[in-house]
């Protein structure tokens, strides 16, 4: 009976096996059968996938930007020594300089900055300033005016009146680099500068018997390397920024001097030409703040300036109580800068 059930049991199998064989193979979602459609099949279309998002973006760059700006400088001249006249009495000689006060100074700048970050700038600043001094000597005292010439350093009883000029015209132009981070942005430049600078002294001091006219002048123009280092610190999203320039020139150029006095007709004149050297250091510290306005971004700028320059002597180019030369003296400007622009 077992041998029977046994058989049995295998028969029934090795029966089943081709039924399962010819039996539809099921259909994934999405997938044809091998052997054709079936009545009861649901086919979907195949999936597509979208790959764009596997990368960054490179179909829009950044474009290359315009920047101008305008603005004033607040600046007041400052001396080493830039001597007015000196008023003796007996043995005591003491000299009075001239006063400045703040003044204002044009300065513009253009530049352009391509996607990389390299561009290039130009700047231009321009100072343009009197100064005047007058003195009445009194009784027991005596004034002269400042001059290397004899007929101009005579000491008198009288009355005195004196005026000095400086002007000023920088103009720079340079190659830059820039590199931005989410907060913070970075300018180097390095370039050419050209400068024209000239100091012009005028004094005459009278009494009843006496006139003196002196004039005296120095100028020099030159052109020499430049280089600029701006840095900037956003604060948050806000559109506040503080700010730092540092710029810097070493120019070389020919400097001409030209001294005349007048003394009661009689005319004295000296003049010389020679080669200088007139190293210029600026920096700048300040505040900002930018709106962007549809694709332009307008900024406006205010911050505390300083420049020196070095060796660049005074009105008179002397230093009246020697009397000996101030063609060594050093110059500079401290006041505030405060300027507006766009980029674009």
């Amino acid at each position: 009976m077992s041998i029977l059930r046994d058989a049995w049991i295998v028969a029934v199998v090795l029966c089943t096996i081709p039924a399962f064989a010819s039996a539809d193979q099921p259909t994934l979602p999405g997938q044809a059968r091998l052997d054709g459609p079936s009545n009861d099949a649901v086919l979907l279309p195949p999936q597509t996938f979208d790959d764009t998002a596997k990368g960054p973006n490179h179909t829009r760059e950044r474009q290359g930007e315009w920047t101008i700006y305008a603005g004033i400088y607040l600046l007041q001249a400052v001396f080493e020594t830039n001597p007015a006249f000196v008023v003796g009495n007996g043995n005591v000689a003491r000299q009075l300089d001239f006063s400045h006060n703040l003044e204002v100074a044009p300065g513009f700048w253009l530049g352009y900055v391509s996607e990389r970050g390299w561009g290039v700038r130009g700047r231009w600043f321009q100072f343009d300033h009197d100064s005047f001094a007058s003195y009445a000597a009194a009784p027991g005292e005596t004034v002269r005016v400042v001059s290397s010439l004899p007929l101009g350093n005579v000491a008198i009883n009288g009355t005195l009146s004196a005026s000095s000029d400086l002007a000023i015209n920088v103009g720079d132009f340079q190659a830059t680099c820039s590199y931005d981070t989410a907060f913070w942005s970075h300018l180097l430049g390095v370039g050419v500068r050209y400068t024209h600078m000239s100091q012009d002294y005028r004094a005459s001091v009278s009494n009843a018997a006496t006139r003196i006219d002196v004039t005296s002048g120095h100028n020099i123009n030159a052109a020499g390397p430049s280089f600029s280092l701006e840095t900037k610190r956003r604060i948050g999203e806000s559109g506040f920024a503080v700010y730092g320039q540092a710029h810097g020139a070493i120019l070389f150029g020919r400097a001409n001097e030209i001294y005349t006095a007048v003394n009661n007709g009689v005319a004295q004149e000296f003049s010389r030409n020679q080669t200088d050297v007139l190293p210029v250091g600026e920096l700048e510290i300040g505040g900002e703040y930018s709106r962007n306005i549809g694709r332009a971004c307008l900024i406006v700028q205010a911050g505390f300036a300083g420049q020196v320059w070095w060796g660049g002597g005074n009105a008179s180019n002397l230093d009246a109580i020697g009397p000996s030369s101030a063609t060594n003296n050093n110059f500079g400007f401290l006041g505030l800068a405060i300027r507006a622009g766009v980029r674009y």
